[in-house]
């Protein structure tokens, strides 16, 4: 986002015209923001299990990284063409590809408890008299 350019002589009806046109930009920005705290958080929580690392975890994970680092331009991108389908799709399709990434680095650390903690073995789901939180 860039800082609105207006006239001096009729500064404070323009500037609030002008920053009310910026909402679509600041709706996605604070979006986009959301959809990536939710992924860190969810990467603190996955690697919090894993004791253990190999060289394609590290691929998937970088991967990820890119992709979070990557997302802002799908989200500026719907925050000026919010209206247009194809804005829409390419920034739902990134929110996708960062999801099936996540899935699949979880998928490979846990597959054949390699990577995981045994820990995660003998957890009980939450719900019962011997639940204990991760």
């Amino acid at each position: 986002m860039t800082i609105p350019e207006i006239t001096r002589g009729q500064a404070s009806q323009q500037l609030g015209l002008t920053l009310l046109a910026q909402a679509p930009k600041v709706g996605s920005y604070c979006l986009g923001f959301l959809f990536m705290s939710g992924y860190w958080i969810a990467h603190r929580r996955i690697f919090r299990w894993i004791e253990r690392g190999d060289i394609l975890l590290c691929v998937l994970n970088i991967m990820l990284l890119m992709l979070i680092a990557f997302l802002p331009f799908p989200t500026a991108v719907l925050g000026q063409y919010g209206y247009d389908p194809a804005a829409v799709i390419f920034f739902a399709g990134t929110l996708a590809l960062v999801g099936i990434n996540v899935w699949l680095l979880w998928w490979h650390a846990v597959r054949g408890d390699r990577l995981a903690s045994a820990r995660l073995r003998t957890r009980v789901p939450c719900g019962t008299t011997r639940c204990r939180s991760g």
